[in-house]
């Protein structure tokens, strides 16, 4: 069964965005940056909410501004991780969770 996709608002219209095009998502004051391998969307939610609707193994909160999709995951070091080529921090209460997901996620 595929998880439903995600409804995203793109301008004045909504696009239906898969759950495994979902690179990472960002929170930026109140604004979160959904970031997939298409393009980024700006979306006016709290990350909370996009945790309860993103299942782990899959996703992981690794900051308290951050989710990332595993499977986009390039490398994890000791307190950052790279997706895209972009390094994402990885906050010391999450990074044992982030290496215990990651390996069984492989």
């Amino acid at each position: 069964m595929n998880p439903q996709p995600l409804l995203l608002p793109n301008g004045r219209s909504l696009d239906r965005v898969p759950l495994s095009n979902i690179v990472y998502i960002e929170v930026m004051d109140k604004l979160c940056k959904v970031v997939t391998t298409k393009q980024e969307y700006q979306i006016s939610a709290s990350l909370n909410s996009f945790v309860k609707l993103l299942s782990e193994p899959d996703f992981i909160k690794i900051h308290r501004n951050y989710v990332v999709a595993l499977n986009h995951v390039n490398s994890i070091g000791d307190s950052e991780i790279v997706v895209l080529g972009k390094k994402l921090p990885v906050s010391r209460n999450n990074r044992m969770k982030l290496f215990s997901c990651f390996r069984l996620y492989r």
